[in-house]
């Protein structure tokens, strides 16, 4: 990780900001809240009208709500009780972690978390699948979270040094660049068969793996155009009853100067996701076998 300042000035946007907090306005002095009285559902039609004004799905208004572990309930996702037990429920994003066919992984990760755990056994589901002639990731159910994982993650398929997508930040004016490790636990997996397999819920730092990996042609993407957003974001208090999602920085990749937002990552195989796993498992045969033939010679050069 590296910072510098930068540079994108253009990433500035005060027209558009203006533009918007005038079409927001209007469309508050236009009525069209006033006869909603419930406030989850205040909150979930704010959220639909900020999302189409500004064609960015990281906007998010919603209702500070306490919980029955007794802790203070604002910024409730940022609390580590509320994290850890959303940890626990979803297994720390590691749904399946699985052998489909002789030769084939699969690992089914729905998020990505900021914890030790974690990325320990982020670490150790892909050494179970190193010794894969090919492998699956499955990504379609994989709302986000934290992109600290990625370069952790990427630093098992891709060769060192690889700059990954970088991190503008508009307040300070700063670029965070991310680059893959030096180092890895075992070998990397530079060469072997790699399939993502996408939707249209794959968002956020997800879609940041899959952007990544397409653009330097390290995997086949297999699936259905991505949600789109490509902004992180900060959550801000409003009064005492909401909070909101605004996005502060925005992602910009070293290869294509721009990135997913608005309009997500496109598949390289183009399909349905709810049949993107067995399309993903024809490819990822045909490649096992010749990736395994490739293995076996290499072994009768060292016999």
């Amino acid at each position: 990780m590296r910072r510098s300042a930068s540079c994108w000035k253009t990433i500035h946007f005060p027209d558009l900001g203006e533009k918007y907090g005038q079409e927001i306005l209007a469309v508050f002095k236009s009525g069209q809240f006033d006869n909603i009285t419930n406030s989850k559902e205040f909150c979930a039609v704010v959220t639909g009208v900020l999302q189409k004004l500004m064609r960015d799905k990281h906007l998010l208004l919603r209702l500070i709500e306490a919980s029955d572990l007794g802790e203070d309930e604002h910024g409730s996702l940022h609390h580590p009780l509320r994290y850890y037990r959303l940890g626990q429920k979803e297994h720390l994003g590691i749904f399946r972690l699985d052998w489909l066919e002789n030769g084939i992984g699969y690992l089914d990760y729905r998020r990505f978390y900021n914890q030790e755990k974690a990325k320990e056994m982020l670490l150790h589901a892909v050494q179970f699948l190193s010794s894969a002639n090919a492998i699956i990731i499955d990504l379609r159910k994989n709302q986000g979270g934290s992109g600290s994982l990625i370069p952790l993650l990427l630093s098992n398929f891709l060769e060192y040094p690889t700059q990954l997508t970088s991190t503008y930040y508009r307040k300070d004016n700063i670029t965070e660049e991310w680059w893959i490790h030096e180092k890895v636990k075992g070998k990397r997996l530079l060469d072997v068969p790699l399939f993502l397999l996408i939707g249209k819920n794959t968002f956020s730092a997800a879609e940041y793996l899959a952007y990544d990996l397409k653009v330097r042609k390290r995997a086949i993407l297999v699936g259905e155009t991505t949600k789109g957003g490509a902004h992180s974001v900060d959550l801000f208090k409003i009064g005492e009853a909401f909070e909101i999602y605004i996005p502060t920085a925005r992602a910009i990749n070293p290869v294509t100067g721009s990135n997913w937002e608005g309009t997500g990552v496109i598949p390289d195989v183009a399909i349905p996701e709810e049949s993107a796993l067995d399309t993903a498992v024809d490819l990822a045969k045909k490649a096992a076998r010749e990736y395994g033939k490739v293995k076996d010679k290499k072994i009768m050069v060292k016999g």
